[in-house]
């Protein structure tokens, strides 16, 4: 963007827009824009796309005045010329036709069945730069502006947006104008717009109106959401200690929605089965999703909506503030649940295991990188992003971090700002220098290994780029250090220091038995231990010395140094038959179980040396809690997550007992009987595989309207999972032809681990790639990470050249998924070679 258009300010829209549900491809708008410049100015140039421009008009002391315009579809742009040169404020008026976009992106219709009737909703998805398909604007974060929206559209319909209704009046031929209120200073993206035939579930017993909104029939399963909403406003309240501006927060059920959800401001869109709670389908896994996703979005409004990035860039400032509030919500209102376990397995690890590649970013992304949302980035941007924050809680102290970002939030409310200044806000409020801390990690993309080795009593420790395939780096990092010591008269000790050299010699007493660096893992890092050390922690692990989010930081860095090459199959299944056959704690074993799972995929030469060590594991569990849970009403919430992640991946690693219990449980629904919610996932999952009806009952239920997007969403997961050629195939067929593209992927990413499915899937890729790409780089970047990286296992020369020519074509929507593609399958393809 120029000097000249940065002279020109939005300061307020007030958008007409006229939609009528039976009209499927064009919409009708008018925009009146009110600007200020600082500078005499001849032109406007605005953002739209697939937009029809009629007319544009200058507004001048009441009067009207008619000007020329060009528009530019490659730059998604329109030049309007004045009759003369405005300077000030001066108000344009637009009127033009806009179209419903196929690709769930700016504004579109969605289908879905009601009583056996097909019926429409009109919804909207504007981040990253999509409100430009909906009306002419300055569809960049920095341009704020204020917004009045008004619809026209059936008496019997119902128009949401991101403030109340103000007022609405009956026209003719049996339509309505509403009016909704005037919005704070906000961005384009944030707008929503929604209409349809719509119920509510209200509730104003505490300081807002939050409502759950749906098409009919569905409000009713909103009622867990709600509870969260309010729970998370009140927090985000207390902890910012400034007050949510609107007038109401809706969350919206979307029947078809490409994300998990949405953060408009005052009107979240969600994707249906991560709004609503069905008791007789929905398990405490996706129960707890539920809440996540309902504090990630409602902590938005404070970080991205009423604080918001000055540049796509600095996107961090929304998402990973947001990314830690989904777990630090949930844990003040539901301890039991131990959310910052849950960080550990749903933010931390991922993040390490992506920002491991060559091919990764900082979290300030590049200036020049576009779809900060693709497979390629959102690892990063949102968990890497959230696990610095939590590293810098750690570091500071909890009051100092808060001090800091409150700060931020009050100086710059209701405007834009970039990482610079959030860094400058944070040094202002709390006096500590954390600029250098955030060049290390904010700025730059990777992250450290330390190798640590011990002389008598001390301890040097040395940092280098941790990399699964080989890298030459001479990065280092400023690395809050904090070590756990086990003296002889068996007490512990911590010591803490910051390295900021590529070496570091602590002291330590003599009298130290063992040691284990990243307390808590709070440390954004990896550590490689001597092996004499490493046993010792192996022998505190068997005596339960060690909590289990210490037992997790041992076996995840385990796992990472054998991928990389440090450790071979053997010496980890080594250290895990002696150390952690016994173990029955959460966090340990929601990360074992799918590190073998993934071994035995890529590795199947060593498959029976992989499966004694994981069904030894599952045996033990098994005996002690359970293939049936003994008591599911008192039986403890990690219990049966626990059981859900082992069920299916036991009947793959060939036990018995599991296939007999999941073939009897999904007789039972095919006969429409009731299976506990916890256990529903692996019964389809085994019931695919196993039975001839599997097929046929999961297309009835999925094209049948009274089946809930829940079910739908285990139904999906078990279609990658048929073990049989012709099934394969069908699955995928049926996955490309009538799943919609923004659900694809629950099918990929179950077939992409299926082994029997891996030597077809090459060639069903092919065969289908030009619809998958139709559908958008978002749709195909998913398949590609989901398949090819196991898949081109079996076809490593052709898959290669594939993707090679794919890079050429130079396509930035995808380009970086291409590349952590082509990367993922060299790391697999190295750890197989390694360990035949």
């Amino acid at each position: 963007m120029n000097a000249r258009k940065n002279e020109l300010h939005p300061i307020h829209y007030k958008i007409h827009l006229e939609f009528d549900l039976r009209e499927e491809h064009h919409f009708n708008g008018r925009t009146e824009l009110l600007l200020n410049s600082e500078r005499p100015t001849s032109q406007i140039i605005l953002n739209i796309e697939n937009l029809a421009i009629w007319s544009c008009t200058l507004k001048k002391k009441g009067e009207m005045k008619t000007c020329s315009f060009r528009v530019n579809p490659s730059k998604q742009e329109l030049q309007i010329i004045l009759p003369e040169k405005m300077k000030k404020e001066f108000s344009i008026r637009i009127e033009y036709m806009g179209k419903y976009s196929p690709d769930l992106l700016g504004i579109y219709r969605c289908k879905y069945k009601h009583e056996n009737t097909e019926q429409y909703m009109i919804s909207t998805q504007f981040e990253e730069h999509f409100a430009r398909r909906a009306f002419p604007c300055f569809d960049h974060p920095s341009k704020k502006a204020t917004f009045e929206i008004e619809f026209v559209i059936d008496k019997d319909l119902v128009g949401i947006s991101n403030t109340k209704i103000k007022h609405e009046h009956v026209l003719k031929n049996r339509k309505k104008l509403v009016v909704f209120e005037k919005t704070p200073k906000m961005c384009t993206y944030l707008l929503y717009f929604g209409v349809g035939h719509l119920e509510f579930l209200e509730d104003e017993s505490g300081k807002h109106l939050v409502r759950v909104v749906s098409t009919p029939g569905k409000s009713k399963h909103g009622t867990f959401a709600l509870d969260i909403a309010k729970k998370s406003l009140e927090f985000m309240e207390k902890f910012t200690r400034l007050a949510y501006p609107l007038s109401k927060c809706d969350l919206i059920g979307v029947p078809d929605f490409p994300f998990g959800a949405m953060e408009n401001w005052g009107s979240i869109a969600y994707r249906e089965t991560f709004l609503f709670l069905y008791p007789e389908f929905t398990s405490n896994r996706i129960k707890i999703l539920i809440a996540e996703i309902t504090a990630h979005e409602i902590s938005h409004f404070w970080f991205g909506d009423l604080v918001s990035p000055h540049d796509w860039k600095d996107i961090w400032l929304n998402e990973s503030f947001a990314s830690y509030f989904t777990l630090a919500i949930p844990s003040e209102y539901f301890p039991e649940w131990r959310s910052w376990e849950f960080f550990l397995i749903e933010v931390y690890s991922p993040a390490l295991e992506r920002d491991g590649l060559i091919e990764t970013f900082a979290v300030e992304l590049p200036g020049d990188v576009k779809g900060f949302a693709s497979p390629a980035k959102t690892d990063i941007v949102y968990k890497k992003g959230a696990s610095i924050l939590r590293m810098l809680e750690g570091f500071l102290g909890e009051l100092p971090f808060r001090k800091g970002i409150n700060h931020f939030l009050k100086k710059y409310q209701f405007v834009s700002a970039n990482t610079t200044q959030y860094w400058e806000s944070f040094e202002e409020a709390t006096g500590e220098p954390v600029k250098e801390f955030a060049e290390s990690w904010i700025h730059q993309a990777g992250y450290p290994l330390l190798h640590v080795k011990r002389e008598k009593n001390l301890l040097i420790l040395e940092q280098e780029v941790f990399t699964y395939l080989p890298c030459k780096n001479e990065r280092i990092w400023m690395i809050p250090i904090e070590i756990l010591l086990f003296l002889d008269n068996g007490n512990t000790k911590k010591i803490s220091h910051l390295m900021s050299d590529r070496t570091l010699h602590l002291k330590i007493p003599k009298e130290t038995s063992c040691f284990k660096l990243n307390v808590e893992q709070k440390g954004f890092y990896r550590v490689k231990y001597e092996k004499k050390n490493l046993e010792q922690l192996g022998e505190f692990i068997k005596q339960g010395k060690l909590s289990a989010i210490e037992k997790h930081g041992i076996e995840n860095d385990l796992f990472a140094l054998l991928k990389r090459g440090d450790y071979s199959l053997a010496e980890y299944l080594e250290y895990l038959s002696k150390y952690f056959l016994q173990e029955e704690e959460f966090l340990p074993l929601m990360s074992i179980n799918p590190h073998l799972l993934y071994l035995h995929l890529i590795i199947n030469s060593r498959d029976e040396e992989i499966r004694e060590v994981i069904n030894k594991i599952y045996s033990i569990w098994f005996n002690k809690f359970g293939i049936f849970p003994k008591d599911s009403q008192s039986e403890p919430l990690h219990q049966k997550i626990i059981r859900e992640a082992f069920l299916w991946n036991a009947y793959f690693m060939k036990n018995e007992e599991v296939k007999e219990m999941g073939e009897n449980l999904f007789k039972k629904a095919l006969n429409g009987e009731k299976i506990d919610p916890d256990l529903v996932s692996s019964v389809y999952k085994i019931g695919a595989a196993t039975h001839h009806e599997a097929m046929n009952f999961f297309l009835k239920k999925i094209f049948s309207p009274e089946t809930s997007e829940i079910e739908k969403l285990y139904i999906l997961e078990a279609l990658g999972c048929f073990d049989q050629e012709k099934r394969i195939k069908e699955a995928f067929k049926l996955t490309i032809k009538h799943v919609p593209s923004s659900s694809r992927h629950y099918v990929f990413n179950s077939m992409g681990r299926n082994p029997i499915a891996l030597k077809l899937i090459w060639d069903l890729f092919l065969k289908y790639q030009d619809e998958l790409k139709k559908e958008g780089p978002l749709s195909y970047s998913r398949a590609l990470v989901s398949l090819i990286p196991t898949a081109g296992l079996f076809h490593e020369k052709e898959v290669k050249e594939f993707l090679e020519a794919e890079l050429k074509n130079k396509d930035p929507s995808s380009e970086d998924t291409i590349k952590m593609t082509m990367e993922l399958l060299e790391i697999n393809l190295n750890l197989r070679r390694r360990n035949e």
